[in-house]
């Protein structure tokens, strides 16, 4: 909904309000009427975090963001939070107006899934409501802003997250394997972190220092055995001069004071030889 005309530019039945869905949304809505100044959201989770930044996001004075609020900061929009459902009164009083009208103009129309929904909202619904409900703008100038060559939105809009490359050039991500391969636009070494981008499209891609990496998923890591440490020399020595297995002979000074059946026992001696 447009803050100065009340005018409903974009609307969608979902099953749910989640990242994915928001994107989309998103999407049509900056191809067709290019990048606003700000979007003015509630608190939920997927515009805000609720947590402390961590060490690292201290170390590089940065807050902590959602995949959302991330991908329109890098479109140049800011996202503004309100702290009230007052605060966006406009959004509010359009829900009743919708849940009055809406409801009643689907049901006469015959649509029963989302998907006729959707179609009966794109026929021209609301242009049939901004007609009535919006005003005027003070100001005519459109305040949206131009898609630029950089701002590839396949990119933007996309689910990313860190991981490590671990020795064997393979990385994890929920539960799926990827094996690095041997040709690259850039270095890359086991530790280094890579970012895992996953698209409105469903492809997942990786990307290190600005460039996308070559790879393959895999069904598990590659199994290699570990190789066992040969001993030492000094350790080998030291094995070989216990004489393991070894048995004295009858006349080793080990056996001289034998008790036996034919030996006689020897009194013990002090240290004192006494």
């Amino acid at each position: 909904m447009d803050d100065a005309t009340s005018r409903v530019l974009l609307g969608r039945f979902a099953k749910s309000e989640d990242t994915l869905t928001l994107m989309r949304l998103a999407q049509v809505y900056l191809r067709r009427y290019g990048r606003p100044q700000a979007f003015y959201v509630d608190k939920d989770s997927i515009y805000k975090v609720n947590r402390q930044a961590d060490v690292d996001e201290q170390l590089r004075d940065e807050h902590p963001m959602t995949q959302f609020t991330r991908a329109m900061t890098e479109l140049g929009i800011e996202v503004i939070c309100a702290h009230s459902p007052q605060a966006k009164g406009r959004v509010e009083r359009g829900f009743k107006t919708h849940q009055h009208r809406l409801v009643r103009e689907l049901r006469l129309a015959g649509a029963c899934s989302i998907e006729d929904g959707n179609h009966f909202l794109d026929q021209g619904y609301f242009d049939g409501h901004n007609t009535r409900f919006s005003v005027e703008a003070a100001n005519t100038t459109d305040a949206h802003r131009k898609l630029l060559a950089e701002h590839r939105l396949a990119e933007i809009l996309s689910l990313r997250s860190t991981r490590t490359v671990f020795n064997d050039y393979t990385l994890r991500y929920v539960n799926k394997f990827f094996q690095v391969l041997g040709h690259q636009p850039v270095r890359v070494s086991p530790g280094d972190r890579v970012e895992v981008e996953v698209r409105l499209d469903g492809t997942t891609h990786l990307r290190f220092k600005g460039a996308y990496l070559n790879f393959k998923p895999i069904e598990k890591r590659p199994y290699r055995p570990f190789l066992q440490a040969q001993p030492s020399a000094a350790k080998q020595r030291k094995d070989d001069s216990k004489g393991v297995g070894s048995i004295p002979a009858k006349d080793h000074p080990w056996r001289r004071f034998f008790i036996g059946p034919h030996h006689v026992a020897l009194p013990l001696l002090n240290h004192r030889g006494i």
